[in-house]
């Protein structure tokens, strides 16, 4: 988490929404919110985590139980997000090993409309799919080439 801290200072991130798919107990919500003025929605599978966060009561957060590989709850928590009003605030989505790029293509599908949108990507395969509608702005691998950290943008 230390380096994508550093790549989203180095952008001059300072105040914006992370969401997070496939948040788990939020590991990237307690490491950036003491480095960052954000909004937090985390969303993952696993309802006993979702349960547990829940009950944790911090402020500007919101946690959602969903299984994203159904077209129609992809569209209900984009629809929520929509909702939001986000669309004039900088927005991080952020997605670990345990997506698929096809998984991913298929979430972000619903947030390209987002005029200031950002994806980090944590160990994810096969990225260069998202190419067509994300630029890659920042990268860093590690020795393991397996493993990566990358900074997209929209547009």
């Amino acid at each position: 988490f230390s380096i994508i801290k550093k790549i989203i200072f180095s952008k001059e991130i300072n105040n914006f929404s992370l969401i997070d798919f496939g948040c788990g107990y939020s590991r990237s919500f307690f490491y950036l919110r003491n480095h960052f003025k954000l909004n937090y929605i985390g969303i993952d599978i696993n309802k006993k985590i979702i349960n547990f966060i829940k009950n944790l009561k911090y402020k500007n957060t919101k946690f959602i139980h969903c299984d994203l590989k159904i077209k129609k709850n992809r569209n209900e928590v984009f629809r929520y997000i929509s909702q939001k009003k986000l669309n004039n605030k900088e927005i991080i989505i952020f997605f670990s090993d345990s997506f698929d790029t096809p998984s991913l293509k298929k979430i972000l599908k619903n947030f390209k409309k987002f005029k200031k949108l950002y994806v980090v990507l944590v160990n994810v395969k096969n990225y260069n799919i998202l190419e067509k509608d994300f630029k890659i702005i920042d990268k860093y691998f590690f020795k393991n080439r397996n493993r990566n950290i990358l900074l997209l943008k929209n547009g």
